[in-house]
């Protein structure tokens, strides 16, 4: 997953989820520790905010109560043969998830 992130390719997988989900992102370099916001971590196509002696440790997720969910769905792009594009949701429901998530 960190090396995915790192990559920071939109057609990527994880960018999506990470985004989606409001996760942090833990890295560590010469200078010492940090974390990163997702918002704050995708800077540019290809570029992030880690510096050059950084690498990523860890990625944590908020945790979420009791009636919230999420979903992924990737499907191909007619126009790009090799990309897929992705689509991550979260929601909250009343009282229950859904049959499929419970």
């Amino acid at each position: 997953m960190g090396g995915s992130l790192a990559h920071a390719d939109p057609a990527a997988d994880y960018p999506a989820l990470i985004l989606a989900l409001n996760a942090e992102i833990h890295v560590e370099g010469k200078s010492g520790s940090r974390t990163i916001v997702a918002d704050d971590f995708f800077t540019e196509l290809f570029e992030t905010a880690l510096k050059d002696d950084e690498m990523i440790t860890k990625v944590s997720f908020p945790v979420v109560g009791q009636g919230v969910g999420a979903a992924y769905e990737k499907f191909p792009h007619p126009a790009l043969q090799s990309l897929a594009s992705q689509r991550w949701s979260r929601w909250m429901v009343e009282n229950e998830l859904p049959p499929e998530l419970a």
